[in-house]
């Protein structure tokens, strides 16, 4: 049995890895259409996994909500991708990480988590440390560029990443099926959701290059398979507000990885950002 200060680290790790992939993504980018990349990712991620899978001809046999995942994950990518090239990477990252908002009235109705006043002041702090992260100076410059509909894609990624957690809370619960088995299955239903998607609106990548191939690799196995698992792991022991609110780590890490790696700067207002994120982290954290 886990602790919880054991499952709180085991999220942390798993922001850890997501964070640590934007960089790689960013440079992938220049190599890969960003659907094939993020359905490709997925595949390699679900091969490596199911090598791994003890009893195959019972992981067929997965819960119907595996299909939901899958659905509501694919949406999520497919939304944020779509919204981006309508709107500022700011905004769509503020946008699609005010999903843990959802997930807090979510998880209240579905899964009785009490709504105490700490949870409030984890939601306020950590959308103001988003937008300090986010904005980087520029105030509410931010929200003027860009259009309604990249904004309502990108949110509506949110929501859709939100739900995701919220079932995938569910399903994990299920003592039949181990948090790896949960885990390789709703990677394969994602990947089932994207490829139709990617094929109809991308030229599949027929001459991708060694480099393009060794990042998809690397994505796939280390930056999908990792943090998806380790995050699972935490979900089901812990409530999935807290959960939510651990993820939001990745963004300090995909600042201070941005930081270190790609020579990106890292102003006063981020820093306070930051600090606003890990409190309300740590307000999330107290009961």
């Amino acid at each position: 049995m886990h602790t919880k200060r054991h499952l709180v680290l085991t999220a942390l790790f798993a922001a850890i890895f997501w964070g640590g992939s934007f960089p790689i993504v960013k440079f992938g980018l220049h190599y890969l259409k960003p659907l094939w990349f993020a359905d490709l990712r997925m595949s390699i991620a679900f091969l490596f996994m199911f090598i791994f899978v003890k009893n195959k001809k019972a992981f067929w046999k997965f819960p119907k909500e595996i299909w939901w995942l899958g659905l509501f994950n694919a949406a999520g990518y497919f939304l944020q991708f779509v919204g981006m090239e309508y709107t500022t990477a700011a905004k769509a990252s503020f946008f699609v990480n005010i999903n843990v908002v959802f997930v807090v009235i979510l998880a209240h109705f579905l899964f009785q988590e009490k709504l105490q006043w700490e949870k409030y002041l984890a939601v306020f702090l950590s959308l103001l440390g988003i937008y300090f992260l986010v904005s980087k100076g520029q105030g509410i410059q931010i929200f003027k560029e860009g259009s309604a509909l990249g904004d309502a894609l990108v949110l509506l990624a949110g929501i859709s990443w939100a739900f995701f957690i919220i079932i995938n809370k569910k399903v994990l619960a299920y003592p039949a099926f181990s948090v790896f088995d949960i885990v390789t299955a709703f990677v394969f239903t994602t990947v089932l959701f994207m490829t139709p998607v990617a094929v109809i609106f991308e030229p599949f990548p027929v001459h991708a290059s060694a480099t393009g191939i060794g990042i998809l690799l690397t994505t796939g196995i280390v930056f999908t398979l990792i943090p998806f698992y380790f995050w699972s792991v935490s979900l089901k022991g812990l409530t999935a507000t807290l959960t939510s609110f651990l993820t939001l780590s990745e963004i300090l890490f995909a600042v201070a990885f941005s930081f270190i790696f790609l020579g990106e700067t890292l102003q006063p207002i981020e820093i306070g950002g930051g600090v606003l994120l890990l409190i309300a982290i740590f307000a999330a954290s107290v009961r």
